[in-house]
């Protein structure tokens, strides 16, 4: 007994719409993916110029206690 698919009975019209109903839900994953790695970017550009305003800061310091130092000498 071979047991075989018939071209006939495939309704292509149902069988479309189901590819596209996997495409749009690729196309929403891909936007989700991408919108998780944006958020992780933004927040590290972030944390990265909260250091850098901290660093600026310190060395000001450092800066104003070195000449400071060079005064009293």
């Amino acid at each position: 007994m071979c047991v075989g698919i018939s071209l006939a009975g495939i309704d292509w019209a149902a069988t479309g719409t189901m590819i596209q109903g996997v495409g749009t839900l690729g196309g929403a994953i891909a936007v989700y993916a991408a919108a998780k790695l944006g958020l992780a970017a933004w927040k590290h550009q972030k944390l990265a110029e909260r250091n850098r305003d901290q660093a600026e800061v310190i060395l000001h310091a450092a800066y104003n206690a070195r000449r400071a130092l060079t005064y009293l000498r």
